[in-house]
């Protein structure tokens, strides 16, 4: 996502496939990343996501 919102062309082949994705129309403050969970491990597993939003690379 942060490429994506850098102005990049994605592809990337994981769980979902994406081509050469492009955002033509980017925000100009980066949006919240919310995730539900109903269980302590999708919490741990949300929870770790979190030092990928905030990192630099």
């Amino acid at each position: 996502m942060r490429a994506l919102w850098a102005g990049e062309t994605v592809t990337h082949h994981g769980l979902v496939w994406v081509e050469d994705a492009k955002l033509y129309t980017r925000p100009e403050i980066l949006p919240l990343i919310i995730g539900a969970s109903v269980t302590p491990e999708t919490v741990e597993w949300l929870g770790s996501w979190i030092k990928y939003y905030f990192s630099p690379t």
